[in-house]
Protein backbone atom coordinates (compact mmCIF):
# COMPACT_ATOMS: atom_id res chain seq x y z
CA UNK A 1 0.00 0.00 0.00
CA UNK A 2 1.56 3.33 -1.03
CA UNK A 3 1.69 6.50 0.99
CA UNK A 4 0.51 9.83 -0.42
CA UNK A 5 4.13 11.08 -0.46
CA UNK A 6 5.26 8.21 -2.71
CA UNK A 7 6.58 9.34 -6.08
CA UNK A 8 5.14 7.55 -9.10
CA UNK A 9 7.78 7.08 -11.80
CA UNK A 10 7.03 8.72 -15.14
CA UNK A 11 7.09 6.61 -18.29
CA UNK A 12 9.90 7.50 -20.65
CA UNK A 13 9.33 7.71 -24.42
CA UNK A 14 9.93 4.48 -26.33
CA UNK A 15 13.57 3.83 -27.15
CA UNK A 16 14.83 3.12 -30.63
CA UNK A 17 15.20 -0.58 -31.33
CA UNK A 18 18.67 -1.95 -31.75
CA UNK A 19 19.68 -4.97 -33.71
CA UNK A 20 23.01 -6.54 -34.36
CA UNK A 21 24.42 -7.86 -37.57
CA UNK A 22 27.36 -10.15 -38.15
CA UNK A 23 30.34 -8.48 -39.71
CA UNK A 24 32.33 -10.61 -42.13
CA UNK A 25 36.00 -10.08 -41.30
CA UNK A 26 38.50 -12.40 -42.94
CA UNK A 27 41.35 -11.41 -40.57
CA UNK A 28 39.46 -12.16 -37.35
CA UNK A 29 39.69 -15.56 -35.73
CA UNK A 30 38.02 -16.87 -32.57
CA UNK A 31 41.41 -17.21 -30.85
CA UNK A 32 42.67 -13.71 -31.72
CA UNK A 33 42.05 -12.49 -28.16
CA UNK A 34 44.29 -15.24 -26.71
CA UNK A 35 41.37 -17.28 -25.34
CA UNK A 36 40.62 -20.90 -26.17
CA UNK A 37 38.41 -21.82 -29.02
CA UNK A 38 35.71 -24.09 -27.67
CA UNK A 39 34.07 -24.57 -31.03
CA UNK A 40 32.56 -21.11 -30.85
CA UNK A 41 31.78 -19.44 -34.13
CA UNK A 42 31.19 -16.04 -32.56
CA UNK A 43 32.07 -13.19 -34.83
CA UNK A 44 32.31 -9.49 -34.00
CA UNK A 45 29.05 -7.61 -34.39
CA UNK A 46 28.21 -4.12 -35.45
CA UNK A 47 25.32 -2.31 -33.80
CA UNK A 48 22.81 -0.78 -36.16
CA UNK A 49 20.01 1.48 -35.03
CA UNK A 50 16.63 0.84 -36.60
CA UNK A 51 14.12 3.60 -35.93
CA UNK A 52 10.99 2.28 -34.23
CA UNK A 53 8.82 4.11 -36.76
CA UNK A 54 10.25 2.03 -39.60
CA UNK A 55 9.43 -1.23 -37.81
CA UNK A 56 6.07 -0.30 -36.33
CA UNK A 57 3.01 -2.01 -37.65
CA UNK A 58 -0.45 -0.57 -37.37
CA UNK A 59 -2.93 -2.45 -35.23
CA UNK A 60 -5.66 -4.52 -36.82
CA UNK A 61 -8.88 -2.58 -37.08
CA UNK A 62 -12.22 -4.32 -37.35
CA UNK A 63 -14.45 -3.14 -40.16
CA UNK A 64 -17.68 -1.47 -39.14
CA UNK A 65 -21.00 -2.96 -40.30
CA UNK A 66 -21.36 -0.01 -42.71
CA UNK A 67 -17.92 -0.65 -44.23
CA UNK A 68 -18.66 -4.36 -44.56
CA UNK A 69 -21.99 -3.62 -46.25
CA UNK A 70 -20.28 -1.41 -48.85
CA UNK A 71 -17.56 -4.01 -49.48
CA UNK A 72 -20.01 -6.93 -49.68
CA UNK A 73 -22.23 -5.05 -52.17
CA UNK A 74 -19.17 -4.37 -54.33
CA UNK A 75 -18.13 -8.03 -54.04
CA UNK A 76 -21.56 -9.16 -55.30
CA UNK A 77 -21.07 -6.96 -58.39
CA UNK A 78 -17.45 -7.97 -59.04
CA UNK A 79 -15.32 -10.40 -57.01
CA UNK A 80 -12.10 -8.96 -58.42
CA UNK A 81 -12.62 -5.22 -59.04
CA UNK A 82 -10.00 -3.13 -60.85
CA UNK A 83 -7.75 -0.74 -58.96
CA UNK A 84 -9.84 2.38 -59.68
CA UNK A 85 -12.93 0.72 -58.17
CA UNK A 86 -10.94 -0.41 -55.10
CA UNK A 87 -9.61 3.14 -54.69
CA UNK A 88 -13.16 4.51 -54.83
CA UNK A 89 -14.25 1.93 -52.23
CA UNK A 90 -11.31 2.92 -50.03
CA UNK A 91 -12.50 6.54 -50.14
CA UNK A 92 -16.11 5.58 -49.44
CA UNK A 93 -15.21 3.38 -46.47
CA UNK A 94 -12.32 5.44 -45.12
CA UNK A 95 -10.06 2.38 -45.27
CA UNK A 96 -6.56 2.25 -46.77
CA UNK A 97 -6.44 0.84 -50.31
CA UNK A 98 -4.25 -2.00 -49.00
CA UNK A 99 -7.00 -3.05 -46.57
CA UNK A 100 -9.63 -3.02 -49.31
CA UNK A 101 -7.39 -5.10 -51.59
CA UNK A 102 -6.72 -7.58 -48.77
CA UNK A 103 -10.41 -7.74 -47.89
CA UNK A 104 -11.30 -8.73 -51.48
CA UNK A 105 -8.55 -11.35 -51.54
CA UNK A 106 -9.73 -12.83 -48.23
CA UNK A 107 -13.37 -12.68 -49.33
CA UNK A 108 -12.59 -14.58 -52.55
CA UNK A 109 -10.81 -17.19 -50.47
CA UNK A 110 -13.82 -17.47 -48.16
CA UNK A 111 -16.13 -17.88 -51.18
CA UNK A 112 -13.96 -20.71 -52.54
CA UNK A 113 -13.94 -22.46 -49.15
CA UNK A 114 -17.73 -22.20 -48.86
CA UNK A 115 -18.16 -23.45 -52.42
CA UNK A 116 -16.15 -26.58 -51.63
CA UNK A 117 -18.28 -27.61 -48.63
Amino acid sequence: EGTPDEVIPQLSPPKKRRCTTTVANEEWSPCSDGGDDHGSSVKPVEEVEIPTEAKSKSCRQRKTPEQLEILEEAFQEDTNPPKDVREKLAQQTGLPIKSVTSWFSNRRSKARRQEGC
